[in-house]
């Protein structure tokens, strides 16, 4: 994570604390009382940590009142039901929810949301070139722009086209325009609003997307809405080439390492950016402060699903890569050949 946005996720993540007392109330309380205080709190004062921690608080924005009726309002239901519907009758090996899901990810990205290399110019549609960012003014940081590209036209030279990178769903339900982050941030969204359980998933070499949790399936399935990929988790690593080191997935319920679902052999495997120690004990913590807040009956349900996610990831690593479905061997659609190649995301080596 670069150094622009951990200070934009610090700034947000500060003045949605000012009207979340529960939530640093908790973190205190966590910290202050686990039973493995001496060795632990040596890996609380590492900077992975508190990484981790202030990652896990990007769902709290998923809890905004009224966010979900006007998610809801934002979608079209009767294409997506009727969508789901059809798929039901002639795919039994899923759930309804899950057809629901694999309806929204197609509308989401052919209808819904535009992927921007680089905006038009708003006054005469010509193409831009990139200038460099600046920071936000104050309406574009009120929406939840941690940082704004600039582009100059390329008839005009004198006008400078600006493109917040928006950080805030209720935002992007209008916006409806970005790259990775704001396509996974505003599906995850809709995908809570139409009733599944969904996690935000963190990748440190700069990617995210959703994982929504499957009744049918029993287990959390990947999504991602850039690609209309749906149960697909190798596609990074084979489709596109990526070499990773770590995806961390996070949610109202709690988060979990999910490194093993997406990364499985040595040669796609980037050096580990955070200590083993220091990940589980933020891990252990935030789940412990998230499920403070719950009934045992749901602190027993995350903990059976906790137990039994922790062994299927473990099984995966004994599963081949040369065993990956179709969909997995799909290059990366999304983003301009030269953005793709600067992420090392076009393709596998040859």
């Amino acid at each position: 994570m670069d150094q622009e946005t951990i200070r934009s996720l610090t700034t947000r993540f500060q003045s949605m604390m000012a009207t979340r007392n529960r939530t640093r109330a908790a973190d205190s309380a966590i910290t202050s009382s686990s039973p493995d205080a001496p060795q632990a709190a040596s890996f609380r004062r590492h900077p992975s940590y508190n990484e981790l921690i202030l990652l896990s608080h990007h769902v709290d924005r998923y809890d905004e009142p009224g966010l979900l009726d006007r998610a809801l309002d934002a979608m079209d239901l009767a294409k997506l039901y009727e969508e789901a519907d059809h798929s039901q009758e002639s795919d039994q090996s899923l759930g309804y929810q899950d057809h629901l899901i694999k309806a929204l990810l197609k509308w989401f990205k052919e209808e819904f949301f535009q992927w921007i290399n680089a905006p038009s110019c708003s006054s005469c549609g010509s193409e831009t070139e990139g200038l460099g960012s600046c920071a936000p003014d104050s309406s574009e940081q009120q929406n939840g722009a941690g940082r704004v590209e600039l582009y100059r036209c390329k008839t005009n030279q004198t006008h400078v086209e600006r493109f917040p990178r928006y950080d805030s769903p209720g935002k992007l339900l209008t916006w409806r325009k970005g790259r990775c982050g704001e396509f996974a941030n505003c599906f995850t969204l809709l995908c809570i609003a139409l009733g599944s359980r969904a996690r935000w998933v963190y990748n440190y070499e700069d990617h995210v997307w959703t994982e929504v949790y499957s009744t049918k399936l029993q287990r959390w399935v990947h999504c991602d809405a850039c690609e209309n990929a749906w149960d697909s988790p190798l596609i990074y690593a084979v489709g596109w080439g990526k070499k990773m080191s770590h995806c961390v997935a996070f949610s109202s319920s709690g988060a979990q390492d999910v490194s093993r679902r997406y990364i499985r052999e040595a040669s796609q495997r980037l050096a580990s950016k955070v200590p083993g120690e220091v990940m589980d004990t933020a891990i252990r913590d935030i789940n412990q402060r998230l499920r403070s807040l719950v009934t045992q009956e749901e602190r027993s349900l995350y903990i059976k699903e906790d137990t039994a996610e922790l062994a299927e990831l473990e099984g995966l690593m004994h599963r081949p890569t040369a065993t990956v479905n179709t969909s997995e061997t799909h290059a990366r659609e999304s983003g301009s050949t030269s953005w793709k190649e600067e992420r090392g995301e076009n393709g596998p080596t040859k």
